[in-house]
């Protein structure tokens, strides 16, 4: 009878535990289930602070302002005379942001690969940036026609540089992501090697893609493709933290069901448990991506 008394309060107890773990599982965010439905885009990749800066900085100090992004649309740069094939000039901004320029000369569009050059959607035209001065040039095989404007649309860290502030993060600073994304799953791997977990909320597209409800959509160059996500983990320092904030990358170029993605950034807060709260400002290079479409 004891032993039958004990095995039952075992049972009781066992199911006690495995509910109230259930539940603490569940109130951290981590227990949705895996799905793919935000694998038309990808934002994997490294994501790095400006010029070696850090990658979170100090929001006390910054005031959440430091390192700023700043963003330019279709900035006039010249007009060309029809017979001249090679044109350079400046932006209004040095401190660029790699990944993110975008010139374009009537059917041209020179997207920015993150390494200073300027790389044509189309044969017939290349270009250089420098991130820094903001200085840019391009060269076409046939001069362009009279009279077709030659414009910009590109984004700059204003506000100082990232990490102006110092560091926002308690212990080890943090350089860098390295982020892993697959459907609605995403992994950041800091620069000391901490592993942060985290989900999608939503992935939306200024273009209105959203393939849950149009299997056969696919993003137009130009789209802004913005995604908001809250991750967890424990940083180096062994301060429990929560990271809420956007990915956001612009639609550079469309060839068919194969899209590139250039202006990858990461934005947000970084806040610990008990600890510092920072800002999060990266960017990263751009990437090529296929959207699958149902059949």
């Amino acid at each position: 009878m004891k032993s039958m008394t004990k095995c039952f309060q075992l049972l009781v107890f066992s199911a006690v535990m495995a509910a109230l773990v259930g539940c603490e599982w569940e109130g951290s965010g981590e227990g949705e289930g895996w799905s793919d439905r935000y694998n038309w885009v990808n934002f994997s990749g490294v994501y790095r602070g400006s010029g070696g800066g850090v990658l979170i900085s100090d929001y006390s100090v910054s005031g959440g302002t430091a390192g700023s992004t700043n963003n330019v649309s279709s900035q006039t740069l010249g007009t060309c005379n029809g017979s001249a094939a090679t044109f350079s000039g400046s932006l209004i901004s040095g401190n660029i942001i790699p990944g993110s320029a975008i010139i374009t000369v009537g059917g041209f569009v020179l997207a920015d690969d993150g390494a200073g050059n300027l790389v044509s959607s189309t044969p017939g035209a290349s270009g250089t940036i420098n991130y820094g001065s903001g200085g840019w040039g391009v060269v076409f095989d046939v001069p362009p026609a009279a009279g077709t404007p030659i414009t910009a649309s590109y984004s700059y860290l204003g506000g100082g540089t990232i990490g102006a502030g110092g560091s926002g993060t308690t212990g080890k600073v943090i350089y860098s992501f390295t982020v892993h994304h697959e459907g609605n799953v995403l992994q950041f791997t800091d620069n000391n090697g901490r592993i942060y977990q985290g989900r999608f909320g939503s992935v939306q597209s200024t273009g209105n893609v959203d393939q849950d409800r149009y299997p056969n959509a696919v993003p137009n160059a130009g789209d802004m493709i913005i995604a908001d996500f809250h991750a967890w983990g424990v940083s180096a320092a062994g301060y429990e933290v929560e990271m809420v904030g956007t990915f956001q990358a612009a639609v550079s170029i469309v060839n068919g069901t194969v899209v590139t993605l250039s202006q990858r950034t990461v934005t947000g807060t970084w806040i610990e448990k008990g600890g510092r709260t920072g800002d999060i400002n990266g960017q990263s290079q751009s990437i090529t991506t296929t959207v699958s479409i149902a059949p």
